[in-house]
């Protein structure tokens, strides 16, 4: 038989082999299918964090936004001082350095936010979520923190003085 017609015989069968039997496109198909699945994933880690945009403008054009979905909004160095953002869901919302005096969250679900540097004296954060959420050096004097879920939040260097902490004492 001729050589030819067997390399083009075996290449419309599916096999893509030398006579040796290595497949040199296998490589080739590996590295396809990994392409494929970080580009399904990355788009998929995309849409769990989208805020709705109306949202945040209703909250940046008048600081009162209850029940809103805020999840992964970029709100780094916002001023809503005495903001209304009782039962909005801000799921890993960028909030740092952002005054946040007198604002209302309460029953709002902070899990994961970055809260870093916020400025949060008097902030009502009753029965708020704030479950691994990011406290760094934030100011949460004189907050309420009764009920509020700290679960693995990170509170170095906040400060906490008059706060009212989760077990309803105030923090010295």
């Amino acid at each position: 038989m001729n050589y030819w017609f067997d390399k083009v015989q075996a290449t419309t069968a599916g096999f893509d082999r030398n006579q040796d039997g290595i497949d040199f496109f296998a490589p080739r198909r590996i590295a396809f299918a990994v392409a494929i699945a970080l580009v399904g994933f990355s788009s998929m880690v995309g849409v769990a964090r989208a805020e709705d945009p109306r949202d945040v403008n209703k909250l940046l054009d008048s600081r009162i936004c209850q029940d809103c979905d805020l999840r992964g909004a970029n709100l780094r160095g916002a001023f809503l001082k005495n903001a209304r953002l009782r039962g909005s869901d801000l799921t890993g919302a960028d909030l740092r350095d952002a005054t946040l005096t007198g604002a209302y969250f309460t029953g709002a679900n902070l899990t994961g936010a970055d809260l870093a540097g916020a400025e949060m004296e008097w902030a009502n954060l009753r029965d708020a979520n704030l479950q691994d959420a990011n406290l760094q050096d934030a100011n949460l004097s004189r907050s309420d923190l009764d009920g509020a879920n700290l679960d693995g939040a990170d509170l170095r260097g906040a400060n906490l003085s008059r706060a009212k902490m989760p077990d309803n004492t105030i923090h010295p």
